[in-house]
């Protein structure tokens, strides 16, 4: 079996930021103890819930991360992190969703399947904004999950099991 496919890139693009009224987006290093060894570059997806969690402060909190899962065809998106209920709505804030050309983006091979960058500063071509990012990114269907310390670094040990020890563990989503 061919385990080999073709990345379509779509027409548009988004970007999520914290930062309103941007006309320009310039390539930056990605924060975050995950990214280290990422490129300097304008990060953007097709997916507006990977865009959106780029405006989302505690991608940069090391009690969080973020799960991609593909299931049939169908990607569940699960936040985990050592934070209450309480702590995630402290985290909420406004943020911008910026609308982008995709001609001068390329697949990020290293990022998920709907991730791509671009090395030049890209003009924005449309804003939406936003006053929760986290109830957008509930809207998306991202699942935020509050888990211990032990089933924390046992998911970040092996991410490709979450959904398995979350569903162990009895856990259900956070709604805000």
């Amino acid at each position: 079996m061919n385990s080999e496919f073709k990345i379509i890139k779509p027409k548009f693009l988004y970007h999520g930021s914290e930062t309103p009224d941007l006309k320009i987006l310039k390539p930056q290093v990605p924060r975050g103890e995950n990214n280290v060894n990422e490129p300097c570059a304008v990060y953007a997806s097709d997916d507006k819930a990977i865009s959106t969690m780029i405006a989302y402060r505690t991608v940069r909190n090391p009690d969080t991360f973020l799960c991609v899962n593909n299931i049939r065809d169908k990607k569940i998106i699960n936040y985990i992190g050592k934070l209450s209920k309480e702590e995630y709505l402290k985290t909420d804030n406004p943020f911008s969703l910026y609308k982008l050309d995709s001609e001068d983006f390329y697949h990020h091979d290293e990022g998920d399947m709907s991730e791509f960058i671009a090395d030049q500063e890209q003009r924005v071509l449309s804003e939406e904004k936003f006053d929760s990012v986290l109830k957008e990114l509930v809207k998306y269907g991202v699942n935020f999950y509050s888990v211990s310390e032990d089933v924390f670094e046992e998911i970040k040990s092996d991410m490709s099991k979450n959904m398995e020890v979350l569903k162990r563990e009895g856990l259900k989503p956070l709604y805000f």
